[in-house]
């Protein structure tokens, strides 16, 4: 006789067969169905090597597929045949490098190597990772933008790329002994191990998002989008055994670059991985301003707010595989 599904951690005990067959249980099926779910997913977890682990585990989650269901009718969320056949390719892990380019063709935009290529050896995950061109940066760019429409379709008023000096930092260089460090004010006087001069650089602090509106005073909003598969041992093997591994590590950044304390208002974080997972802090934020969002309609409620982070759920997601479709094709 077939055995049933064995329970997880925090799952309940089953009765055998002979008991369900003399005392039926409602939603059963339902309740096997998610078990054996589960025992597949981690037997094929347990199958992979690091790098598909890490992604395998980077599609999962809430609103990490929601490009799949996107209306075609919406050209917000509408991802067209070619960056759909990409995406489905590059999450399936199926590879995406023409057999006649062995080397990455990105170019550099500005600087005194401008025009010169990336060079680099191209790999399944080289194109998420090059930031030569400006392609890191416009992916984020993209995610920006369709989280200010949310954030006006809540009402609130939005600026992006806004300066604020109380979080700019200095980073310092001894120009004997070659001490460095870095500082949130000027460093004063000479070097503390040799008394020679410092070399300082001021990095501006440039948040993606500042919003304001009448529940909220003013809360800074700053985008980061990371790859799902780090590139070096330890983090990479983190990556394969939790899931969100690369969105907590991404939020930890920019908490230490932002801290709190030097302005009356704080940073906030949404953080995404670019094979689709959300981080815990962007899901909640987004699940705030729907359930905001949801309050104000006559009729709806708790629906209403599911049906509306789905919604936003989609233009973002479809917003991030277009950015990384891009990528790759470049």
């Amino acid at each position: 006789m077939a055995a049933l599904p064995q329970p997880g951690l925090d799952d309940e005990e089953l009765p055998s067969w002979q008991e369900l067959a003399t005392a039926p249980r409602k939603k059963l099926q339902r309740l096997l169905s998610k078990r054996l779910d589960k025992k597949n997913h981690a037997d094929l977890l347990n199958s992979l090597d690091a790098h598909c682990t890490a992604r395998l585990r980077s599609c999962g989650g809430p609103l990490a597929s929601a490009w799949q269901l996107a209306s075609p009718g919406v050209l917000a969320e509408r991802l067209d045949d070619e960056d759909y056949a990409l995406t489905a390719r590059a999450l399936l892990g199926q590879g995406l490098v023409p057999a006649d380019c062995t080397t990455c063709r990105c170019k550099r935009a500005t600087g005194d190597r401008s025009g010169q290529a990336c060079g680099a050896a191209l790999c399944s995950n080289h194109p998420y990772r090059c930031a030569v061109g400006g392609g890191t940066k416009q992916r984020s760019e993209a995610v920006e933008g369709v989280l200010e429409r949310i954030h006006r379709e809540c009402g609130h008023q939005v600026a992006r790329q806004v300066a604020v000096p109380a979080w700019d930092r200095f980073r310092w260089r001894c120009n004997s002994c070659d001490s460095r460090g870095l500082a949130y004010a000027p460093p004063a006087g000479p070097c503390s191990a040799c008394g020679a001069g410092l070399a300082t650089q001021r990095e501006e602090a440039v948040l993606d998002l500042e919003v304001r509106g009448g529940a909220v005073p003013r809360l800074y909003v700053d985008v980061t989008v990371r790859h799902s598969v780090p590139g070096d041992a330890p983090r990479l093997s983190t990556a394969a055994c939790q899931d969100g591994a690369a969105a907590r590590e991404a939020e930890a950044d920019k908490r230490a670059r932002y801290p709190d304390g030097k302005t009356p208002y704080r940073v906030f974080p949404f953080e995404l991985e670019t094979f689709g997972r959300f981080g815990k802090t962007a899901l909640l934020h987004l699940r705030g301003l729907a359930k905001q969002q949801a309050q104000r309609l006559e009729e709806g409620g708790a629906e209403a707010a599911s049906s509306l982070t789905l919604r936003w759920g989609c233009r973002l997601s479809v917003a991030l595989q277009r950015a990384n479709a891009t990528n790759v094709r470049r």
